[in-house]
């Protein structure tokens, strides 16, 4: 069972972290759901004071601990083997 957010991410917070957890920038994050990227930053701030976060990759830590987002290893184009 995993851990509860501290507080919980809004809808829209909850998909631009899962977009940077599947390896997306803004940019294409700002494309796919249709907002400016200026939007898109402040999702991303406001999620990492929600989850306690200091950096990004913290944030992205903690909403992976805290079940708010999946990661899919089967698609990671980082973790492909040689």
């Amino acid at each position: 069972m995993k851990a509860k957010s501290p507080k919980p991410l809004t809808p829209q917070q909850q998909r631009v972290v899962q977009y940077l957890v599947d390896g997306l920038v803004s940019k294409e994050i700002a494309f796919r759901m249709g907002v400016a990227s200026n939007t898109i930053r402040k999702h991303q701030r406001r999620a990492c004071v929600k989850l306690g976060a200091k950096t990004m990759d913290q944030m992205i830590a903690f909403a992976v601990y805290y079940g708010c987002v999946k990661v899919n290893i089967n698609s990671s184009p980082s973790l492909d083997t040689p």
